[in-house]
């Protein structure tokens, strides 16, 4: 399964691998880069203008998402090194 933002919907998709599409969340806004923690958390960047920019955290079974940063100029990437 993948997960893809679509910032054009104010979304997330997610990708089965037979190809089937589904929607995971709406309502976010502007939605650009996706990661994984290592306990199966999404970290989604919301492109926003300082003090809007947001780093939104779901849960692995989906749900409302939980604020993990706030104020942060125009997140684009996010990533997670390898546990230590």
């Amino acid at each position: 399964m993948s997960t893809e933002g679509d910032p054009g919907n104010d979304s997330i998709l997610v990708f089965t691998p037979d190809g089937m599409e589904s929607t995971f969340a709406t309502g976010l806004t502007n939605p650009r880069g996706l990661a994984f923690d290592a306990s199966g958390n999404l970290f989604v960047a919301e492109f926003n203008p300082a003090p809007d920019g947001d780093i939104l955290e779901f849960a692995p079974g989906g749900g409302p998402p939980s604020t993990f940063a706030s104020g942060i100029d125009l997140p684009l990437f996010l990533t997670f090194g390898p546990p230590r």
